[in-house]
Parts: C-alpha cells; sequence; structure tokens
C-alpha cells in the first residue's frame, strides 16, 4: 500500500494530525525504517532484493524535502 501515493499522503496527513506529530520526526522516522528494511530483505531472503529495492526508494524519496512537503501538504 506504501507505493499507492494517495495512501501514503492520506496516512502522513492523518498521522501527523491525528497524533500532533512533529513532521521533521515523521520523516526522520520514515528514513530510518525504510533503510532498515532494505537491509533486512536484502539480508535474510533470498531473492528479495526487489523488495529491498522499494525500500530503498522509499529512502531516496524522503531525503529529498520537497518530495516529503507536497505530501504532507
Amino acid at each position: 500500500m506504501w507505493g499507492n501515493p494517495l495512501f501514503q499522503q492520506a496516512l502522513l496527513k492523518k498521522s501527523i494530525a491525528t497524533f500532533n506529530l512533529d513532521a521533521e520526526n515523521v520523516r526522520a522516522s520514515i528514513l530510518i525504517k525504510s533503510l532498515e528494511q532494505a537491509f533486512l530483505w536484502i539480508h535474510n531472503y533470498d531473492g528479495a532484493s526487489y523488495l529491498s529495492m522499494g525500500q530503498v526508494q522509499i529512502f531516496v524519496n524522503m531525503l529529498n524535502l520537497s518530495y516529503f512537503e507536497s505530501i504532507i501538504s
């Protein structure tokens, strides 16, 4: 579901508003978790490198501040 941009936007906006989260902390959390998941998939499951690449793409997207801001605005 994370690959769905509308879901991603709705989840982040609702989470930030509902739980009164700081947007930068949310962004940092996504960066950390996506990197952790990329390492998990690449090292623990044979033939699952495509799953790691999905997590790497999330990581790269979140590095781009304008991309993140466009999602939460």
